[in-house]
């Protein structure tokens, strides 16, 4: 458990684990994590018992299901509800008592973190404070919503990266002892009419290829500023030097299959197609005919390969180390 000053409230991150010491693999939660790490605010961390609907139990005290992840800010900062939205929206805000007030939503606690948190700004790592009169704010604002609801999306219908998760999320929610959570997991009330059986009836190779092309365009601003393949280029994102938003968001996504099956997180953004190649040979006996180069998963990604390592290296490897626990799943 961290403290905090007598100044500074405290913070509590509520994060999703499906059972006690299981492997982190909800993208929302890790986008929260890495906000919260970048701020450098001291924080608790707090993984409850989602079978828990006891009157202490979160729900009970928010008055309806949560919406994770959730932050417990105490004393509260914001005064009502919807007050400062950054976005204009209103959406998302926070739901508060006299004591303490809870923020919903991973995209909406970033924007009230550097609401309320001047230093380190989440949005513009660039400044050494957040401005949202400076000229840069509507168009990363505007950047980072498209990649929330495109690449990042947490619509189970469409994104590839969760497609790709879905079989080991389904092995760590099989280990919840209530069995009835499982069956919600794979539940149409989650996936639509039939969902969860097209996702896990996709074709593996399809789903690589696919995949592995759509880092393509973070591949590309990495190099925009490098003069070779070995050149290091821009070392992150959100701007050029400064780590923030538009990287969060890219790796949350990553984080949630490297959680859930690190060899195919780590063979999917390798920086040769190779190891691709044999994973697939390995966990679907599928063996590439196509010569080097004419295979459509046949791409490089060297600058995007060193970003995932610069990523997890951030704040003393604090990401590498929330991704080492272990699940149900080897490959």
């Amino acid at each position: 458990m961290t403290t905090t000053t007598a100044t500074s409230p405290k913070i509590v991150f509520y994060d999703l684990a499906f059972y006690p010491g299981a492997p982190l693999a909800s993208p929302n939660t890790w986008l929260t994590r890495l906000c919260l790490l970048h701020k450098r605010i001291p924080f608790e961390v707090v993984e409850p018992n989602l079978l828990d609907r006891g009157p202490t139990s979160l729900g009970k005290r928010l008055g309806k299901s949560p919406l994770f992840p959730v932050i417990q800010v105490s004393p509260p900062l914001e005064k009502q509800r919807g007050d400062n939205d950054a976005d204009g929206d209103g959406a998302g805000a926070t739901d508060k008592d006299d004591d303490v007030e809870y923020v919903e939503d991973s995209f909406q606690i970033a924007l009230y973190l550097d609401r309320h948190f001047g230093a380190h700004p989440i949005f513009q790592p660039n400044l050494e404070r957040v401005d949202m009169s400076d000229p840069s704010w509507p168009t990363i604002l505007s950047m980072a919503t498209i990649l929330k609801h495109g690449y990042a999306t947490s619509d189970s219908m469409w994104n590839k990266l969760f497609h790709l998760a879905a079989p080991g999320l389904g092995e760590i929610a099989d280990a919840v002892e209530d069995p009835s959570f499982a069956a919600y997991f794979r539940s149409d009330q989650r996936h639509g009419k039939g969902g969860w059986a097209k996702i896990v009836g996709m074709d593996l190779e399809t789903m690589l290829v696919d995949t592995r092309r759509s880092f393509l365009p973070f591949e590309e601003v990495l190099k925009s500023q490098s003069t070779s393949s070995r050149d290091e280029g821009a070392r992150f994102l959100t701007t050029p030097s400064h780590v923030g938003i538009v990287d969060f968001l890219v790796f949350s996504r990553w984080a949630m299959v490297k959680a859930c099956s690190p060899a195919l997180a780590d063979a999917l953004v390798d920086a040769d197609p190779g190891p691709m190649r044999a994973y697939l040979a390995q966990a679907a006996g599928k063996r590439i005919d196509e010569e080097e180069g004419e295979w459509w998963g046949d791409v490089r990604l060297d600058h995007f390969a060193r970003w995932k390592e610069r990523m997890l290296d951030l704040w003393d490897g604090a990401p590498r180390k929330a991704l080492q626990r272990k699940g149900p799943r080897e490959l």
